[in-house]
Protein backbone atom coordinates (compact mmCIF):
# COMPACT_ATOMS: atom_id res chain seq x y z
CA UNK A 1 0.00 0.00 0.00
CA UNK A 2 3.07 2.58 0.62
CA UNK A 3 4.52 1.34 -1.79
CA UNK A 4 1.64 2.50 -4.38
CA UNK A 5 1.34 5.55 -2.75
CA UNK A 6 4.63 6.59 -3.39
CA UNK A 7 4.35 5.55 -7.22
CA UNK A 8 1.13 7.60 -7.25
CA UNK A 9 3.13 10.81 -5.62
CA UNK A 10 5.79 10.36 -8.42
CA UNK A 11 3.13 10.02 -10.95
CA UNK A 12 2.00 13.20 -9.75
CA UNK A 13 4.85 15.41 -10.09
CA UNK A 14 5.56 13.99 -13.07
CA UNK A 15 2.19 14.85 -14.15
CA UNK A 16 2.40 18.39 -12.48
CA UNK A 17 5.60 19.40 -14.00
CA UNK A 18 4.75 18.80 -17.34
CA UNK A 19 1.98 20.87 -16.68
CA UNK A 20 4.03 23.52 -15.25
CA UNK A 21 6.14 23.21 -19.03
CA UNK A 22 3.07 23.23 -21.28
CA UNK A 23 1.23 26.28 -19.34
CA UNK A 24 2.00 28.76 -21.59
CA UNK A 25 0.28 28.30 -24.82
CA UNK A 26 2.04 26.06 -27.90
CA UNK A 27 2.56 22.83 -27.96
CA UNK A 28 3.46 20.14 -24.86
CA UNK A 29 4.72 16.31 -24.63
CA UNK A 30 3.78 14.21 -27.25
CA UNK A 31 2.58 17.42 -29.16
CA UNK A 32 -0.10 17.98 -27.21
CA UNK A 33 -1.38 21.62 -27.39
CA UNK A 34 -2.36 24.37 -25.24
CA UNK A 35 -4.28 27.03 -24.45
CA UNK A 36 -2.54 30.39 -25.56
CA UNK A 37 -3.20 32.45 -22.49
CA UNK A 38 -2.34 35.71 -24.29
CA UNK A 39 -4.45 35.20 -27.08
CA UNK A 40 -7.28 35.26 -24.63
CA UNK A 41 -6.10 38.30 -23.17
CA UNK A 42 -6.28 40.13 -26.66
CA UNK A 43 -9.70 38.66 -27.46
CA UNK A 44 -11.21 40.27 -24.16
CA UNK A 45 -9.31 43.28 -24.96
CA UNK A 46 -10.84 43.26 -28.10
CA UNK A 47 -14.39 42.89 -25.94
CA UNK A 48 -13.34 45.83 -24.39
CA UNK A 49 -12.88 44.61 -21.20
CA UNK A 50 -10.19 45.08 -18.46
CA UNK A 51 -10.39 41.51 -17.45
CA UNK A 52 -7.55 39.51 -17.69
CA UNK A 53 -6.68 35.77 -17.17
CA UNK A 54 -3.85 33.74 -16.15
CA UNK A 55 -2.96 30.18 -16.34
CA UNK A 56 -2.82 28.49 -13.00
CA UNK A 57 -0.20 25.76 -12.45
CA UNK A 58 -2.41 23.45 -10.41
CA UNK A 59 -5.26 23.73 -13.02
CA UNK A 60 -2.97 22.96 -15.71
CA UNK A 61 -1.79 20.01 -13.82
CA UNK A 62 -5.42 19.34 -13.06
CA UNK A 63 -5.94 19.22 -16.77
CA UNK A 64 -3.42 17.05 -16.80
CA UNK A 65 -4.58 14.18 -15.11
CA UNK A 66 -7.80 14.07 -16.76
CA UNK A 67 -6.22 13.47 -19.63
CA UNK A 68 -4.24 10.91 -18.31
CA UNK A 69 -7.57 9.42 -17.02
CA UNK A 70 -9.24 10.11 -20.65
CA UNK A 71 -6.54 8.24 -21.77
CA UNK A 72 -6.63 4.87 -19.78
CA UNK A 73 -10.45 5.24 -20.67
CA UNK A 74 -11.42 5.77 -17.07
CA UNK A 75 -13.38 8.85 -17.51
CA UNK A 76 -15.58 9.85 -20.36
CA UNK A 77 -14.69 12.48 -22.89
CA UNK A 78 -16.97 15.14 -22.53
CA UNK A 79 -17.34 18.83 -20.09
CA UNK A 80 -19.87 16.75 -17.22
CA UNK A 81 -16.91 14.40 -16.65
CA UNK A 82 -13.81 16.72 -16.98
CA UNK A 83 -15.80 19.12 -14.51
CA UNK A 84 -17.25 16.49 -12.37
CA UNK A 85 -13.21 15.16 -11.93
CA UNK A 86 -12.13 19.36 -11.53
CA UNK A 87 -14.94 19.55 -8.63
CA UNK A 88 -12.62 17.46 -6.82
CA UNK A 89 -9.62 18.58 -7.33
CA UNK A 90 -10.00 22.26 -7.91
CA UNK A 91 -12.66 22.70 -4.89
CA UNK A 92 -15.56 23.96 -6.21
CA UNK A 93 -18.08 23.19 -3.96
CA UNK A 94 -21.40 25.29 -3.33
CA UNK A 95 -20.10 27.78 -1.01
CA UNK A 96 -16.45 28.10 -2.01
CA UNK A 97 -14.99 31.06 -3.56
CA UNK A 98 -13.77 28.91 -6.28
CA UNK A 99 -16.03 27.74 -9.35
CA UNK A 100 -15.11 26.37 -12.99
CA UNK A 101 -16.72 26.03 -16.05
CA UNK A 102 -15.19 22.85 -18.36
CA UNK A 103 -15.73 22.09 -21.71
CA UNK A 104 -14.61 18.88 -24.06
CA UNK A 105 -15.29 19.83 -27.67
CA UNK A 106 -13.91 18.11 -30.91
CA UNK A 107 -11.58 20.14 -33.29
CA UNK A 108 -14.21 19.94 -35.74
CA UNK A 109 -16.90 20.95 -33.40
CA UNK A 110 -14.69 24.41 -32.63
CA UNK A 111 -14.10 24.46 -36.73
CA UNK A 112 -17.80 24.68 -37.38
CA UNK A 113 -18.33 27.12 -34.64
CA UNK A 114 -19.65 27.16 -31.09
CA UNK A 115 -22.90 29.13 -29.86
CA UNK A 116 -22.05 32.10 -27.09
CA UNK A 117 -25.15 31.11 -25.83
CA UNK A 118 -24.35 27.55 -25.30
CA UNK A 119 -20.93 28.77 -23.84
CA UNK A 120 -22.97 30.92 -21.27
CA UNK A 121 -25.30 27.94 -20.23
CA UNK A 122 -22.64 25.69 -19.70
CA UNK A 123 -20.69 28.54 -17.58
CA UNK A 124 -24.53 29.18 -15.86
CA UNK A 125 -24.95 25.53 -14.90
CA UNK A 126 -21.82 24.40 -13.84
CA UNK A 127 -21.08 28.19 -11.57
CA UNK A 128 -24.63 29.23 -10.70
CA UNK A 129 -23.43 32.05 -11.75
CA UNK A 130 -25.56 34.68 -13.51
CA UNK A 131 -24.02 35.45 -17.28
CA UNK A 132 -24.77 37.11 -20.56
CA UNK A 133 -23.35 37.50 -24.07
CA UNK A 134 -23.61 40.83 -24.64
CA UNK A 135 -19.64 41.12 -24.95
CA UNK A 136 -19.86 37.78 -26.83
CA UNK A 137 -20.50 39.37 -30.37
CA UNK A 138 -17.26 41.09 -30.66
CA UNK A 139 -15.37 37.53 -30.73
CA UNK A 140 -17.77 35.88 -33.30
CA UNK A 141 -17.23 33.09 -34.97
CA UNK A 142 -16.23 31.24 -32.09
CA UNK A 143 -14.31 28.64 -33.48
CA UNK A 144 -11.38 28.22 -31.43
CA UNK A 145 -10.21 26.96 -27.74
CA UNK A 146 -9.22 30.29 -27.00
CA UNK A 147 -12.33 32.26 -28.07
CA UNK A 148 -14.09 29.77 -26.29
CA UNK A 149 -12.03 30.47 -23.15
CA UNK A 150 -12.42 34.39 -23.86
CA UNK A 151 -16.47 33.95 -24.27
CA UNK A 152 -16.98 31.74 -21.08
CA UNK A 153 -14.89 34.45 -19.32
CA UNK A 154 -16.72 37.63 -20.37
CA UNK A 155 -19.86 35.74 -19.67
CA UNK A 156 -19.91 35.46 -16.32
CA UNK A 157 -17.15 38.46 -15.76
CA UNK A 158 -19.74 41.28 -17.08
CA UNK A 159 -22.43 40.40 -13.79
CA UNK A 160 -19.95 38.87 -10.87
CA UNK A 161 -17.26 41.61 -11.27
CA UNK A 162 -18.83 44.89 -10.63
CA UNK A 163 -21.42 42.73 -7.44
CA UNK A 164 -17.65 41.87 -6.27
CA UNK A 165 -16.41 45.49 -6.66
CA UNK A 166 -19.12 46.40 -4.65
CA UNK A 167 -18.14 44.62 -1.67
CA UNK A 168 -14.66 45.62 -1.72
CA UNK A 169 -13.69 42.08 -3.67
CA UNK A 170 -11.71 41.09 -6.61
CA UNK A 171 -12.29 38.11 -9.04
CA UNK A 172 -9.77 36.34 -10.51
CA UNK A 173 -9.68 34.26 -13.88
CA UNK A 174 -7.76 31.33 -14.45
CA UNK A 175 -7.60 29.39 -17.72
CA UNK A 176 -6.43 26.00 -19.37
CA UNK A 177 -6.72 23.87 -22.26
CA UNK A 178 -5.32 21.38 -24.13
CA UNK A 179 -5.58 19.07 -26.40
CA UNK A 180 -6.45 14.71 -26.28
CA UNK A 181 -5.41 12.57 -29.64
CA UNK A 182 -7.70 9.42 -29.43
CA UNK A 183 -6.55 6.08 -31.53
CA UNK A 184 -8.88 6.83 -33.98
CA UNK A 185 -7.15 10.15 -34.77
CA UNK A 186 -10.05 12.23 -33.31
CA UNK A 187 -8.72 15.66 -31.47
CA UNK A 188 -10.56 16.74 -28.53
CA UNK A 189 -10.29 20.34 -26.88
CA UNK A 190 -10.22 20.46 -22.92
CA UNK A 191 -10.87 24.00 -21.84
CA UNK A 192 -11.64 24.64 -18.45
CA UNK A 193 -12.09 28.72 -16.94
CA UNK A 194 -11.78 29.09 -13.09
CA UNK A 195 -13.31 31.99 -11.13
CA UNK A 196 -11.64 32.51 -7.76
CA UNK A 197 -13.84 35.61 -5.85
CA UNK A 198 -11.44 36.65 -2.83
CA UNK A 199 -14.27 38.34 0.09
CA UNK A 200 -17.34 35.62 -1.10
Amino acid sequence: MMKAKKWMALALSAVMAVGMLTGCGGTGSAGRSSLNTSSVNSLIKEADSKVRVTSDAELNAAMDETIALMEQGGMGKNGESLHSYLIGVRNYKSGSNRKGASFVLTESELEAGISADWIASVVNTQTNYSVSTTQAGAIAPIDTAEKVAAVAVLSVSEQLDPIVEQIGGKCTYNVSGKTLKTKDETVYWLISIEIVVDKL
